[in-house]
């Protein structure tokens, strides 16, 4: 399948979504409780509560009428599950049918391990954040050519960790380097 054809099938997934009456693009986001990383390293703390979190969807599994998916943000990953019994028929088939690997989405939900022993967030509700129009890169394979990292820096951010934080500590370290120069400056 091409590339514009995997737009096209996400742009029928966002009209979905419209008529459905969720925005694909809603203008406020829902507040979020934790971090995914602290639902992870805070699990025996949170367990069997309810909180929110937020994220791009790097993942998504179907199990007859349960769906798992990964939820990653800055901190790192978590897992989520959706179920017919969670959110309702309604709502599992409108996750089916307008949610996508890339979209940003938020979850709330209670705070559980898995059989598996995987921490879990069981949605009672869900929302779209973003509706992504092109697909990620394929997440085994990543990204190999110089020129598409080199030409579209925001793929090589959003699919390799090590570039990422290579980002954030060269931000702050020029960010630390001019608060020197002004502090030099004033005298």
């Amino acid at each position: 399948m091409g590339i514009e054809a995997l737009r096209e099938e996400r742009l029928k997934q966002a009209d979905y979504l419209e008529k459905q009456r969720i925005d694909p693009y809603p203008g406020a986001i829902p507040l979020r409780s934790h971090a995914n990383k602290d639902v992870v390293d805070k699990f025996e703390q949170l367990k069997g509560r309810e909180i929110s979190v937020l994220g791009r969807i790097t993942g998504i599994r179907a199990h007859g009428k349960r769906y798992f998916f990964d939820l990653e943000d800055e901190s790192g990953k978590v897992q989520g599950t959706i179920t017919v019994d969670s959110v309702g028929e309604q709502m599992f088939e409108i996750f089916q049918k307008g949610f996508g690997i890339g979209d940003f989405a938020g979850i709330t939900g209670k705070v559980l391990k898995t059989k598996a022993g995987e921490v879990t967030v069981e949605a009672s509700k869900f929302s779209m954040l973003a509706k992504a129009l092109l697909p990620p890169p394929p997440k085994w394979e990543g990204l190999k050519d110089v020129q598409t990292r080199s030409r579209q820096r925001y793929l090589d951010l959003m699919m390799n960790k090590e570039v990422r934080e290579r980002f954030k500590f060269r931000s702050k370290m020029v960010q630390s380097m001019r608060e020197r120069f002004l502090e030099l400056e004033c005298c």
